[in-house]
C-alpha cells in the first residue's frame, strides 16, 4: 500500500513538475525570439482591428498622451507578441494556383521585360521653409520640437527628396549692378534649414523660377521673381511695350536678356549653396508648370521656356556642376508640366529640341474623381501611359528617369471633410500611384505629404487656412499633430517602394473587374516588394503568382479604410503577417479599401 500511495505521489509531482516545465517553455517562447537569445524581444504595433489584444499591460510606452488606446489599432500600444523575429509572425505558404471560384489570380510577370529600371517610388515631396525664415511678418515660426516632429515623420516614412520653393526675392540686392547677396538673412536661414533636413537623410532640389508666367508675362499679382529677371522692352516715348500672346496682353520682355540673368541666378545660387556648407543639395527643378495651361505647349512659348532652361543648363555645365560622377553634380529636373491638358506635350518638345538640358523629364497630375470611392485607375493609367510612350518614342524609357512631380493635389475642389479626412480618398490617391507605377514611371513627388505654410502669406479661403496651404497628409501643426488618413497610406507606399534603382514588373489579376491594383518591385538590395490596392468595398482572396521564383519571405504591411484611425503616433505599418518561402505564388485575403505591401524589407515596430 505505501508504494502504491508514494508512487501515485511521485506520479502527480511529475504530472505537476511536466506542468511547470510546460507553462515556462511558453512563457519563453513568449518573452524570446529565435537567434539564440542574443537580442531582446521586441514590443510590436500589431496592425488592424486589436481592440481585444489592447489590455494594458503596465508597461505602457507609446510617447503619445494624447493618442486614444483603447479602440485604436495605429496607437503605440505595446502588445508583447514576438514579431521581432521571423518566427514570431503568423506564416502561410502556397503552391502556384490556377484560376477558381474563390481566388482572383493576379499575375506578376517579373521575368517579363521591366516596366521601369530606374524606380525610385514615391520618393519626394514638397517642403518649405517657412518655418526657418523669419521673413515672414506674422512672426510664424515652429519650436525646434516642431520642426523635430515634421521631419522625423517625413524620414520615418521613407521620403528621400523635398523639393522647396526658392523664389529670387530672397537674395535679391536691389541693385542691377550687384544683384544678388548670398548672405542675406533669408539665405542664411535657408542654407541652415538645408542642414537640418540634411541631419534626417533627405536631399533638397530647390524649384527655381517658380513663378514663370510673371517672368514671362512681365509679371503677375504673384511677385516672388524680381523685376531684374523681367527686363522690359521700352517704346522710343518710354512706354513698355505691350504683346499679345496666346489671348492676352502682357508686357513685352526681352527674353535674350532675360536669359542670361536667370542662368547667372542659378549659377550664383548652385555656388553660394555649395560655398555654404550645404553637401545634400541633389539638383533643380525648373520652372513651375511653365506653360500657359489651355494652350498647345509648343511653338513661342515652349520656345521661349526652351531657350531659358538651356542658357541656366549650359551655364551650370560652364561653371563645373555637370560633370557626371563629380561630387558637384546637379540633376535636372523639368519641364513640370501641368497635366492631363497635354500628357508629356512639353517634355516630349524638350526630348526632341534639347535632350541635354534635363536629366529627368517630369509632369504634374491630378485626378479628382466624384466620389472617393470612384476607380480612378484606368483614366490615371491613360495619362501616365502618354507620358512612357513619349518616353518609348525616343528610346528613353530606361536610359532616363520620368518622375510624376506634383502629385494628388486637391486644388480648387479642396474639401477636408471629403477629401484628406475621408479614408476612401486615401485610398483613390493610392491606387492612381499604383497606375504610375504599372505605366512605367520611376517616381511620385507629393503635393503634398505635410501641410506647409508659405512665407508672406497669411490668407484663409479654398485650400488655405491662415497661410496653410491645406492639400497634404497631415494639417499644419498650428492645427493639429493629427495627421489625415492619407498620411497612412502615403507613408506606406513610399517606405516598401524603395530606395532607388528598382525595377518594376507588370502585375495584373486576370479578372480586370476584380478591383485589385498591383505592380512589382524588385528592389535595388535584391528584395521584393508587391504594392497593392483593393478599390472596392468587398474583401477579396488572391493568389499572386510570379513568372519567375522569388524565393525569399514576404511580410505583409496594411492600411485599410474600415479601420484607419489617425492619432498623434502617426505610425506607418508594420508587419502583421508572413508569407515564408514564396517561390511563385501566396494566397491572401484583405478588406475592401485596402493598401498593403508585401516586402521582403523588415519592420516590426515603430519603435
Amino acid at each position: 500500500m505505501e508504494n502504491k500511495t508514494k508512487k501515485r505521489i511521485l506520479a502527480i509531482v511529475a504530472a505537476v513538475l511536466a506542468v511547470v516545465i510546460i507553462v515556462v517553455a511558453v512563457l519563453l517562447t513568449l518573452s524570446q525570439c529565435q537567434g539564440g537569445g542574443k537580442e531582446p524581444p521586441k514590443k510590436v504595433i500589431v496592425v488592424g482591428n486589436n481592440k481585444d489584444n489592447n489590455e494594458d499591460d503596465g508597461n505602457q510606452d507609446d510617447g503619445d498622451d494624447q493618442a486614444p488606446v483603447d479602440d485604436d489599432p495605429y496607437a503605440s500600444d505595446d502588445i508583447t507578441l514576438d514579431l521581432g523575429y521571423t518566427d514570431g509572425i503568423e506564416y502561410e505558404t502556397h503552391e502556384l494556383m490556377g484560376s477558381d471560384d474563390e481566388s482572383y489570380i493576379i499575375v506578376a510577370q517579373n521575368g517579363s521585360d521591366p516596366l521601369c529600371e530606374t524606380f525610385r517610388g514615391v520618393t519626394s515631396t514638397v517642403y518649405h521653409p517657412s518655418e526657418y525664415l523669419s521673413r515672414d511678418p506674422h512672426e510664424r515660426k515652429y519650436t525646434d520640437e516642431m520642426l523635430d516632429l515634421e521631419l522625423s515623420r517625413l524620414r520615418d516614412s521613407g521620403f528621400k527628396f523635398v523639393r522647396t520653393m526658392f523664389w529670387s526675392d530672397w537674395m535679391w540686392t536691389g541693385n542691377p549692378d550687384d544683384p544678388w547677396d548670398t548672405e542675406s538673412q533669408t539665405m542664411l536661414e535657408f542654407y541652415e534649414w538645408c542642414k537640418k533636413v540634411d541631419e534626417y537623410g533627405l536631399k533638397v532640389v530647390p524649384m527655381m523660377m517658380w513663378s514663370y508666367a510673371a517672368l514671362f508675362y512681365g509679371g503677375s499679382e504673384y511677385l516672388v521673381e524680381v523685376d531684374y529677371l523681367i527686363p522690359k522692352v521700352y517704346n522710343p516715348d518710354g512706354t513698355v511695350k505691350l504683346a499679345y500672346d496666346f489671348g492676352i496682353y502682357h508686357e513685352q520682355t526681352d527674353h535674350e536678356l532675360q536669359n542670361q540673368r536667370c542662368a547667372d541666378w542659378v549659377v550664383t545660387t548652385a555656388k553660394a549653396i555649395r560655398d555654404h556648407g550645404v553637401t545634400n543639395h541633389w539638383g533643380f527643378f525648373f520652372g513651375n508648370e511653365p506653360h500657359e495651361d489651355g494652350n498647345t505647349p509648343t511653338g513661342a512659348f515652349a520656345k521661349w521656356q526652351l531657350d531659358t532652361f538651356s542658357a541656366c543648363e549650359q551655364a551650370l555645365r560652364d561653371a563645373g556642376f555637370r560633370n557626371k560622377g563629380s561630387d558637384n553634380y546637379i540633376t535636372l529636373i523639368g519641364p513640370n508640366q501641368s497635366s492631363p491638358n497635354h500628357p508629356a506635350g512639353l517634355a516630349k518638345y524638350f526630348m526632341e529640341n534639347a535632350p541635354q538640358v534635363f536629366d529627368i523629364y517630369s509632369s504634374h497630375f491630378t485626378k479628382k474623381t466624384q466620389a472617393a470611392t470612384d476607380d480612378p485607375y484606368d483614366d490615371a493609367f491613360k495619362v501616365f501611359n502618354g507620358y512612357m510612350e513619349t518616353m518609348d518614342l525616343f528610346e528613353l524609357r530606361y536610359k532616363k528617369e520620368f518622375w510624376l512631380d506634383e502629385f494628388g493635389s486637391n486644388g480648387d475642389s479642396y474639401s477636408e471633410a471629403a477629401n484628406l479626412d475621408d479614408p476612401w480618398y486615401a485610398v483613390n490617391i493610392a491606387t492612381q500611384m499604383v497606375a504610375g507605377f504599372s505605366a512605367g514611371v520611376s517616381a511620385i513627388s507629393v503635393w503634398q505629404f505635410l501641410d506647409q505654410t508659405w512665407p508672406d502669406y497669411y490668407g484663409s479661403g479654398g485650400e488655405y487656412e491662415y497661410g496653410a496651404q491645406r492639400s497634404g497628409g497631415a494639417p499644419s501643426l498650428y492645427k493639429s499633430e493629427v495627421p489625415w488618413s492619407l498620411f497612412y497610406t502615403t507613408a506606406l507606399m513610399a517606405k516598401f517602394s524603395g530606395d532607388e534603382g528598382g525595377t518594376t514588373y507588370s502585375t495584373k489579376a486576370l479578372d480586370d473587374s476584380c478591383g485589385i491594383y498591383a505592380v512589382t518591385v524588385k528592389l535595388k538590395d535584391g528584395g521584393w516588394s508587391v504594392l497593392m490596392v483593393n478599390m472596392t468595398t468587398d474583401e477579396k482572396t488572391f493568389t499572386v503568382n510570379f513568372e519567375e521564383s522569388i524565393n525569399t519571405t514576404l511580410y505583409r504591411y496594411m492600411h485599410d479604410a474600415g479601420t484607419l484611425t489617425p492619432t498623434t503616433a502617426a505610425n506607418v505599418a508594420v508587419a502583421d503577417k508572413g508569407f515564408k518561402n514564396v517561390q511563385k505564388s501566396f494566397t491572401d485575403t484583405i478588406p475592401g479599401g485596402a493598401v498593403v505591401a508585401y516586402s521582403t524589407m523588415e519592420c516590426f515596430s515603430n519603435k
